[in-house]
């Protein structure tokens, strides 16, 4: 999405880096297979939970603002 939105508005380039340290959870924790050898629950804990949630208030606030510019 970030490259996407690059190509309309460069700023996004800035919070690209920050972004794609939610990746690691769009699969992963979606669907109980997609660990080999294990499941979401035993490999993720509470800290990277609050993280991801972290990040992706960081990443919201700076799309509400391009929004509103």
């Amino acid at each position: 999405l970030c490259e996407d939105a690059i190509a309309l508005a460069p700023s996004f380039d800035l919070i690209k880096s920050v972004a794609i340290l939610l990746d690691k959870y769009h699969t992963t924790t979606r669907y109980p297979t997609a660990l080999p050898g294990g499941v979401p629950h035993s490999a993720f804990d509470g800290t990277d939970a609050s993280r991801a949630l972290e990040i992706a208030r960081d990443v919201l606030r700076f799309v509400e603002q391009r929004l509103d510019d």
